[in-house]
């Protein structure tokens, strides 16, 4: 965090401080809650977390009854990682109103604190959140946006059979819920399918983000590179100052051998633990797509064309292999239709694309 994000976040602190006692007096007549609120708002489009938390925290100096203040602090807080802050907050906030479209907001966003903070109990307390919602509030049984933060709560939890529950419920809602809810929906689907197979795929298949190593494990169990580019031991692989003389690191190295794109050895090393990007996966598949079509034209083809992601430049060097592997269903946009080259790949999506490859 830099220093000013620091000096930001402790005066948002102090603001918060004073307020558990008594209002701030405003210094004019611009300086109102409505006005922080609004500027708290914008900060939080720009993704300047610290500095919404301290507007945010101004305006319920200013007006301890403005609602809208508390539910916007959580969200600040919850991009900036401060979770107990938000959650303290929060509480505040649901002190002073019972059922109402505004408590359920701020109910929401408790729930994805709580989720972010995690630790033990912490399924628990945010299922207490909803049960509270649902027992005091006939509306909350059809909020949608309430029930896709459980969702979200029930993925990263491993409760996958209760995230599709309750994804379900969202997408009756209808409006940006309902959208969140079919897309994890999907997600939770294709990792199903893809968990079909032995402890380690299913392991791999659940996982946000897998590592390089891993990806040449699934190129072997799941694409079966051996026979399909039919591996020999004698291949000429580069030198590798990180992998050892275990089994798994041979295996590493024969893929090496084939000199790949997406899996190069950088400064002598392989980097094995490191996620493996989507623009890596993307010119992974390339390769193999331009190999088993021996046809290197494939590796051209989108070269000079518009790129129609505004997070993917046409200039960038994997330009071509991530268009190649979206062109052809081998890869997806995220969830907010972006490109996002350098996410990690997830597990799902890695082994869904080689299982798809292996059979064209």
């Amino acid at each position: 965090m830099t220093l000013r994000a620091i000096l930001a976040f402790a005066a948002a602190a102090m603001l918060l401080a004073a307020c558990e006692t008594a209002t701030i007096k405003s210094t004019g007549p611009e300086d109102t809650a409505a006005n922080a609120i609004l500027r708290g708002e914008a900060a939080l489009t720009a993704r300047n977390f610290v500095q919404a938390e301290e507007l945010f925290a101004r305006a319920i100096g200013l007006d301890p009854a403005y609602l809208q203040a508390y539910d916007g602090f959580g969200r600040a807080a919850l991009g900036a990682g401060h979770f107990e802050d938000g959650i303290k907050v929060v509480d505040r906030g649901l002190a002073r109103v019972v059922a109402s479209p505004e408590r359920r907001r701020m109910q929401t966003v408790k729930i994805d604190l709580i989720a972010g903070q995690g630790g033990t109990g912490a399924y628990a307390r945010a299922r207490s959140v909803l049960d509270e919602a649902l027992e005091r509030d006939r509306d909350a049984f059809t909020d949608g946006a309430l029930h896709m933060a459980m969702a979200r709560a029930a993925v990263k939890f491993d409760e996958p059979a209760e995230a599709a529950r309750l994804a379900r419920i969202a997408v009756k809602s209808g409006g940006a819920p309902m959208a969140e809810g079919q897309a994890m929906l999907g997600r939770l689907d294709d990792q199903l399918r893809a968990g079909i197979g032995n402890e380690e795929t299913r392991a791999i298949a659940a996982s946000a983000s897998i590592t390089r190593a891993q990806l040449v494990r699934l190129l072997y169990g799941e694409y079966d590179i051996a026979k399909q580019l039919n591996l020999q031991a004698q291949a000429a692989a580069p030198t590798v100052g990180d992998l050892g003389a275990d089994p798994a690191s041979q295996d590493i190295r024969l893929v090496l051998g084939q000199r790949l794109r997406g899996l190069e050895v950088v400064g002598g090393n392989f980097r094995p633990t490191e996620p493996a990007t989507r623009e890596e996966f993307a010119m992974l598949l390339e390769d193999l797509v331009v190999r088993a079509n021996k046809d290197r034209g494939l590796s051209r083809r989108f070269i000079g064309s518009a790129s129609p992601f505004p997070d993917l430049s046409a200039t960038r060097a994997s330009f071509n292999a991530m268009m190649t592997a979206m062109g052809r269903g081998l890869l997806a946009p995220d969830v907010r239709g972006n490109a996002a080259p350098t996410a990690p790949v997830t597990g799902t999506h890695a082994i869904l694309a080689l299982r798809a490859l292996r059979g064209l």
